[in-house]
């Protein structure tokens, strides 16, 4: 056997053993050596880290359940970690969702990720100006989201809320359904409310990798604005020379 081939043998057995030693590391005993985001807090992690599980997690008000990963081996030997990640459930409160998620140097990539969320749990997130209660499902869809620094490189989606209604004033009110893009801004992620819809709304709402959301538009009521509503727009103020009322938070 010539010295090169037994060279070849020993890279070979070498790279296996660290393989079979990854595949049984356990996820807990990653997680407790890593420095986690400020903020971010995790439930009970389990599995190794080919198959991550981790029971919950929490970060700015928001908690995500019954989170899963199924790492690709091939992207841990090359230190650019890819997964598929799945998180929530209908039986659980929370979102719902799945992705893939890749780290590539100083970036963080997400790609054909889907969450879903009542509308009613993300009302409390937001800093309305007045009290209200939301129904109704909210979907995101991400083809892709570029993440690096905190800040929002790059980003394409949609927003949907389906079936939309929301008790205000002592009112139910329907309002349809909205649509809204997604992209980024100011190294924020961005979401633009498309004016097509009951309210004559058209909004940008922008969010940052802190938490903070901060958001500017404009209502526009027309032919199809509730009836119910109506009453309640000098609360916004008044409107501008195009009949806008300007929302801003």
């Amino acid at each position: 056997m010539t010295l090169k081939i037994k060279i070849a043998l020993a890279a070979v057995i070498v790279a296996a053993y660290l393989v079979f030693v990854i595949a049984l590391t356990p996820a807990a005993l990653l997680v407790e050596h890593s420095k986690l985001p400020k903020g971010l807090a995790l439930g009970e992690v389990s599995e190794t880290i080919w198959s991550p599980q981790i029971s919950a997690a929490r970060y700015q008000g928001v908690t995500v359940n019954q989170i899963s990963a199924d790492v690709s081996p091939w992207s841990l030997l090359a230190l650019s970690p890819a997964a598929e990640v799945k998180f929530g459930s209908r039986l659980s409160d929370g979102p719902e969702g799945q992705g893939y998620l890749a780290l590539r140097r100083d970036q963080v990539e997400i790609t054909d990720f889907t969450v879903q969320m009542p509308a009613g749990e993300i009302a409390p997130l937001l800093p309305l100006p007045i009290e209200l209660d939301a129904f109704g499902q909210a979907e995101l869809t991400i083809d892709e989201l570029t993440l690096a620094g905190n800040q929002c490189v790059s980003a394409k989606g949609r927003l949907t809320w389906q079936r939309a209604a929301v008790n205000a004033f002592e009112q139910s009110i329907e309002l349809g359904s909205f649509k809204g893009e997604i992209s980024c801004q100011q190294g924020k992620l961005a979401v633009k409310v498309l004016p097509d819809n009951r309210l004559g709304l058209q909004y940008t709402a922008l969010l940052g990798l802190d938490g903070r959301v901060s958001g500017q538009g404009y209502l526009t009521p027309g032919n199809n604005f509730p009836a119910q509503l109506r009453d309640t727009l000098p609360f916004i103020g008044n409107p501008d020379a195009q009949g806008r009322y300007e929302l801003k938070f």
